[in-house]
């Protein structure tokens, strides 16, 4: 039986660059049974072990640089093959910011690791871009900046802060009536 040449071209890899102990490349013809339900593109994840290495396929929008980093390529490594993807996002974040060309996929690719912009987050909202740069500042929005200037703000994050306007009014409003009532005592 021939051994498959991607087995191969990890071996080599890790044999030409010895200090690393994780990479990214992408997936290799007939090396993963699955396809991306979205049309993305497969890569694996690759984990140097004594003995061999082990693979782990994810898959992405858009197209990211081979042979990344050793510590980004671990914390993919560790978010994929725990299904963590919340981890995941958090680790492409930076090499977004660093490698991917600023076009319509890298915004398809924020998007779809659940970032929006801090534009459509204040629209969403219905406050002023300061008043997210505030909740930035504050901690209350995760928040990814990319060195062109342009931000990013966590779905997530964004959704927990428009709850938080909901309970507010709300809080404050059974504060109003209750005031209100304790000014009708009897004379």
């Amino acid at each position: 039986m021939t051994t498959p040449s991607f087995y191969a071209d990890d071996r080599a890899w890790f044999a030409a660059n010895p200090g690393c102990k994780y990479r990214i490349r992408r997936a290799r013809v007939g090396e993963w049974p699955v396809q991306s339900t979205k049309g993305w593109i497969i890569y694996s994840a690759v984990k140097k072990i004594p003995g061999g290495r082990m693979r782990v396929p994810f898959d992405c929008s858009a197209a990211l640089p081979d042979n990344c980093r050793d510590k980004f390529a671990k914390r993919v490594f560790n978010a994929v093959r725990a299904s963590d993807v919340a981890a995941l996002r958090r680790a492409l974040a930076p090499l977004l910011d660093e490698k991917i060309n600023r076009d319509m996929a890298t915004c398809a690719l924020y998007e779809s690791l659940g970032f929006t912009t801090v534009g459509a987050a204040a629209e969403s909202l219905g406050q002023p871009i300061e008043f997210v740069k505030e909740r930035v500042i504050s901690g209350d929005l995760e928040h990814v900046m990319q060195d062109n200037g342009r931000g990013w703000i966590s779905t997530e994050s964004l959704a927990r802060v428009a709850a938080s306007q909901v309970a507010a009014p709300a809080a404050a409003s059974s504060t109003r009536n209750s005031d209100h009532t304790s000014d009708k005592s009897p004379e």
